[in-house]
Order: C-alpha cells, then sequence, then structure tokens
C-alpha cells in the first residue's frame, strides 16, 4: 500500500502515518469546529464562530469578544496537554522525533471535509483542505417491506433518530416523546432500542432503520434528530425539514446552522415538555416555509458536478500522483509564531517611528536653541 486514510481526530493516526513512512490523507467526520486535523486552516475569529458557541457569523461585540476567549482556552489547553502526550509517543516509539506536536499535526498530505458551504459557515480555505461534500447522502434505495408498508399508510410521516451514540435517552424523556408521539396525527417511525414500549397504532420503534433511505422516502414529512453531522446532511440532501434535539460536541452548532437556513425548529433538551414537542413537529409539518426552503438547499446540494465520493477518490488519486502533492502546503508550515503573526515586523516598524520620532525631536530642540539664542 502507498497511503494511510485516516480519521482525523485522533493523534495516533498521524503518528502511525508517520511510523510506516507512507503518506496520508485525512478524512473528517465531521465539518471544520474540531480545531484538530484541518492543517493550520485559518480561523477568522470576527466572523467564524467556535465549536459550542452557537453563534452565527454576524456575531456582536460581545460575541466576538466571548468567540475569541474560546479559541484561546481552546488553543491553549490543545498545546499544554495534546501536544506533550504526542510528544511523549514520538520519543517513546521513535517516530519523527525531530517534529513537535504541533508540526506533526502538519505532517498530512490532505484533509477531505465532508461538508457543504450551503450550510457550512464559509470560510478561507487552504490548498491542502478539501470540501469534498457530505459523504453518507445518497438517492433513496427500496426499504424493507415492513418499512415500506407502514410509511406508504400514511401521507404524512415523521422520523425519529438520536443516532447511535445518544440512543439510550433517560426514560424520562423517552415518556415524554411516546406521550407527545401518541398525540399527534402522523405516523411516526422511530429508531430506539426501546422497542418494547406500549405505543399507538400510528408509532412504530424499531431498533434499525435505513436513515438515508427512509428520508428520500415522499410520505416522510420531518425528521426528529439529534443533529449529528450525517443526519444534518441526509436530511438537507432529501430535502426534510428538522426538528433538532442537540446535546453535546458540534450538535448545538448544527442545530444553528440549520436554523440560520430556516429549515428547522430547536428543542431544548433539557427543558422537554409534551407541549413543546408536539408544538414544534406540527410547525415544521404543517408551515410549508420549512419544507420550502430545505428543498431548495436540497437543490443546491445535489447540483455538484461530481459526487462528494467521486470527489474525495479524485483528490486520493491526486496525493498518489503527485507524491504527496507537497506544492498545495503554504509557506506558514514553515514560520515560525513570531514570523507568521508579523511580530517581528511590528517591531522593525514600531522601531523605525521611534527612530523618526527621536530624529524629530532633535531637531525641534536645536531648532528651538537656535531661537532662544538669536534673542
Amino acid at each position: 500500500y502507498d497511503l494511510v486514510i485516516s480519521d482525523r481526530m485522533f493523534m495516533c493516526n498521524t503518528l502511525f502515518a508517520q511510523a510506516i513512512g507512507k503518506q496520508n490523507v485525512l478524512y473528517s467526520t465531521g465539518g471544520f469546529g474540531l480545531r484538530r486535523g484541518v492543517l493550520g486552516n485559518p480561523y477568522p475569529l470576527s466572523y467564524v464562530p467556535q465549536m459550542s458557541t452557537t453563534f452565527t457569523p454576524e456575531m456582536n461585540l460581545l460575541q466576538r469578544c466571548i468567540n475569541v476567549l474560546v479559541y484561546l482556552i481552546g488553543e491553549i489547553v490543545y498545546r499544554v496537554m495534546f501536544d506533550p502526550m504526542t510528544e511523549n509517543l514520538m520519543r517513546k516509539f521513535n517516530i519523527s522525533t525531530h517534529l513537535s506536536g504541533a508540526d506533526l499535526d502538519n505532517t498530512p498530505s490532505l484533509v477531505l471535509l465532508p461538508v457543504d458551504f450551503a450550510l457550512e459557515y464559509p470560510r478561507p480555505v487552504l490548498p491542502n483542505v478539501k470540501i469534498v461534500g457530505p459523504l453518507t447522502p445518497r438517492p433513496a434505495s427500496p426499504l424493507p417491506s415492513d418499512l415500506e408498508k407502514f410509511v406508504n399508510e400514511s401521507p404524512q410521516v415523521v422520523l425519529v433518530s438520536f443516532g447511535t451514540i445518544l440512543d439510550g435517552l433517560s426514560d424520562e424523556k423517552i415518556a415524554i416523546l411516546l406521550e407527545a408521539f401518541n398525540k399527534l396525527p402522523y405516523k411516526i417511525l422511530w429508531k430506539s432500542k426501546n422497542v418494547d414500549l406500549k405505543t399507538g397504532k400510528n408509532v412504530k420503534i424499531v431498533k434499525w432503520f435505513p436513515q438515508n433511505d427512509l428520508l428520500g422516502h415522499n410520505n416522510v414529512v420531518a425528521f426528529v434528530t439529534h443533529c449529528g453531522h450525517n443526519s444534518m446532511y441526509e436530511a438537507a440532501y432529501h430535502g426534510v425539514p428538522v426538528i433538532g434535539m442537540p446535546v453535546f460536541g458540534d450538535q448545538p452548532d448544527n442545530l444553528q446552522q440549520l436554523l440560520r437556513r430556516g429549515v428547522a425548529v430547536g428543542l431544548n433538551t433539557g427543558n422537554l415538555t409534551v407541549d413543546g414537542v408536539i408544538n414544534a413537529i406540527k410547525t415544521v409539518v404543517t408551515d410549508d416555509r420549512y419544507s420550502r426552503k430545505m428543498k431548495e438547499l436540497s437543490v443546491v446540494i445535489k447540483s455538484r458536478p461530481r459526487t462528494p465520493l467521486q470527489t474525495a477518490a479524485d483528490w486520493i488519486d491526486y496525493v498518489l500522483i503527485s507524491n504527496g502533492a507537497k506544492h498545495l502546503r503554504v509557506e506558514k508550515y514553515n514560520l515560525n509564531f513570531i514570523q507568521y503573526y508579523l511580530i517581528d515586523v511590528c517591531f522593525v516598524i514600531l522601531s523605525i517611528i521611534y527612530i523618526i520620532f527621536k530624529i524629530f525631536q532633535f531637531i525641534c530642540r536645536k531648532c528651538c536653541r537656535r531661537q532662544s539664542k538669536s534673542k
């Protein structure tokens, strides 16, 4: 093999590629939010919100101050905690010991980001950071017969899924959701491990379902989700508006992106009520603005000249053909902190200004002395 494709979240993946001396392409399971593994891509803090702030690019003064503070805290924590861990592993296993932890982060040839600026906030992108588009959404395949029968029984079906990590909701929240679902006039298809719950005729609970294929069914009119990265893009791809119940990580930020586009309603997971759930779902289903805007978003996401999978494969081939795509690397990787932030240039400019000021001050004093002597 000639190349390692690894998840950008885990530092050991980059270490592994260095240990075996192979080119490395990073793949992201999420968007830009995670600081690690974006090869030093710039984050203009004046209009690019940090993860977990739930800000939009239109930040006021206070929000920009908080945004800068969150960035600085994250940067300090990362450099103080994670860089030493990485460097210890490098020394222990004798892997590229001439590099620092920060340098190691920038050794991969490319990073592939499965995002689309139809939802993601626009920002500058380095030549070796490639926006390939979301990989999991695709045209819907035929459904299993039992699910096909269920969704065809009603022209309005609401899909419910909280992913794999968050499948285990508390008993209290499950009871609230179940009561709300039983009171709705729509069919509810819910993916949950709690398949033994007593439900009404309109609610069906299954341990697993093909989420992408169901979202592509014409009768699915809304999606209750935790707003995970893949779920958000699958809903957008198929034009299904969202009721968001985020919990942690990038989920609140993902919901904010959907809210900004006018294609979702958010629920506070920590303060969930039966009426709140009912009203949110009815709002999304009955107000055609949500469906219309999401379908417009779907057209944009589907309009790529090549599919995200094809685009990702193109760039992986490109790295192999170009022997690591070293020509895409910016000079930033060779600059130290002082050089990158032009601290040395600022010092030179201030020194020149100071010298000019002292010369001007000297001339003024000479002129004043001459005038005093003439008097």
